[in-house]
């Protein structure tokens, strides 16, 4: 049986580390992807790229990141791609979120989306946080409260405790596990005391 095929993917996370996450864009399954091959491809954030993906060798990861990129034959910016498919001038289709990601504004009739106000929902994150009711919570239960989806909210949040505002805990089932089970996220470290 083949378990390697070539797909495109757009990444849509690259950690500290240099490590890569990608989505399939014919079914949204998510892709692993080495500093190593980022680098070689000169991929970044918001690429499409097109590779071979062979399906992820740790089994307890497989549920959460079906496939690994084994090789990315090409690269190619996503706001190429969709300024092609939806044929808009720049200013309609992009815009630069708080965190300097590009991300589609609108598709061709629809409506613009209000935006966020990130500075508002940092005020109600850090409210939240610090009400009695809350000692720690999940990134879902922040949604919740802020309205925004979780996905975008995730990095705001990541970003809110690289600058100290928030603390961020790590929940593993085993000891060997490279990604958290859970993450909660709570006002400062004292909680878990």
């Amino acid at each position: 049986m083949n378990l390697t095929h070539t797909h495109e993917f757009l990444i849509t996370h690259i950690t500290d580390s240099g490590t890569g996450f990608a989505v399939r864009t014919d079914n949204g399954e998510s892709v692993h992807i080495s500093p190593r091959l980022l680098q070689q491809a000169h991929a970044n954030l918001d690429d499409i790229c097109k590779g071979i993906i062979v399906q992820n060798a740790i089994e307890e990861n497989r549920e959460r990141t079906p496939w690994v990129a084994a090789y990315v034959q090409e690269r190619r910016p996503a706001r190429d791609v969709l300024a092609a498919t939806y044929g808009l001038d720049e200013s309609e289709r992009f815009a630069k979120d708080e965190d300097g990601n590009t991300v589609v504004v609108a598709k061709v009739g629809e409506p613009k989306p209000e935006p966020i106000d990130w500075a508002d929902v940092q005020r109600k994150i850090i409210a939240f946080l610090q009400s009695a009711d809350v000692t720690y919570c999940e990134t879902a239960d922040i949604a919740d409260v802020v309205g925004v989806d979780t996905r975008k909210l995730s990095q705001h949040l990541d970003n809110m405790h690289a600058r100290g505002e928030i603390c961020k805990a790590h929940v593993n089932q085993r000891a060997n596990q490279q990604r958290a089970t859970l993450v909660l996220w709570s006002i400062n470290a004292d909680v878990y005391k």
